[in-house]
């Protein structure tokens, strides 16, 4: 499954954002074992950030 930009543009796959996804959770446990408060932050909202985008776009799919 692609994921487009104005109908025409495929930005990338859902397995590839799954990879990410992962990626990123893995970067956070790292991140989170920081004593830096605004590291856990930026790692916390950026992963949040992440997955809300699958879910709008798994919305989506199921939709159409």
């Amino acid at each position: 499954m692609l994921i487009f930009i104005n109908n025409y543009m495929p930005i990338l796959t859902l397995k590839r954002l799954n990879d990410i996804i992962a990626a990123v959770e893995t970067d956070y446990k790292t991140m989170y074992s920081s004593t830096n408060i605004e590291v856990k932050r930026t790692g916390f909202v950026g992963l949040v950030a992440l997955k809300k985008v699958r879910e709008l776009i798994m919305r989506d799919i199921k939709k159409n």
